[in-house]
């Protein structure tokens, strides 16, 4: 595990990136500079 402070990041945001979970999947993106994980969109596949 690496531990990055947000608030001193130069570099660029992490693209963002989709996660397979049992019934579906989720949409995120990683911003640095605001120490956050936002979810894009949520699917679900299991009815």
């Amino acid at each position: 595990m690496q531990y990055l402070d947000g608030t001193a990041w130069q570099g660029p945001n992490p693209k963002s990136a989709d996660m397979r979970v049992p019934g579906g999947m989720f949409s995120y993106t990683i911003i640095i500079r605001k120490e956050r994980v936002y979810v894009l969109q949520i699917t679900c596949l299991d009815f």
